[in-house]
């Protein structure tokens, strides 16, 4: 009996050190707060994925996105996404769901509409300074 050759196992990814020159990304950007562990990084990072585009203006360094999630062994989670930009307010988003992923979607689409109007209203002073 001949034994087939094993499949090579593709390594681990490194995990990518924030370049401080480079453009912000979810991954560079992101710091597990509390209710996540690690190991559970690059999954949060494929579900966040949507919100690099809204960062990409900015540089690593100016950007920390903090995730925390609380209640983990209570039946609702509750999720929250704190996105701190060098020079400009602070957005939270919340979410609550008894299904954890669900509940970090919520929170990721809220920031993501904060960030979006927080967009749009800079490039409308720009576009026309005098108007308020």
């Amino acid at each position: 009996m001949t034994e087939s050759p094993e499949r090579p196992q593709s390594p681990e990814p490194e995990p990518r050190a924030p370049d401080p020159h480079g453009r912000a990304t979810v991954d560079s950007a992101l710091r597990l707060v509390k209710g996540y562990t690690e190991a559970e990084r690059p999954e949060i990072v494929a579900q966040l994925h949507k919100l690099d585009p809204l960062l990409e203006g900015y540089t690593a360094e100016q950007v920390d996105l903090a995730l925390d999630r609380k209640d983990a062994e209570h039946r609702v989670q509750t999720v929250t996404l704190v996105l701190s930009i060098a020079g400009e307010p602070e957005l939270v988003a919340h979410a609550e769901d008894a299904d954890p992923l669900r509940a970090l979607h919520i929170a990721r689409d809220e920031l993501d509409s904060q960030l979006r109007t927080r967009k749009n209203k800079r490039e409308q002073r720009i576009r026309d300074p005098h108007r308020r």
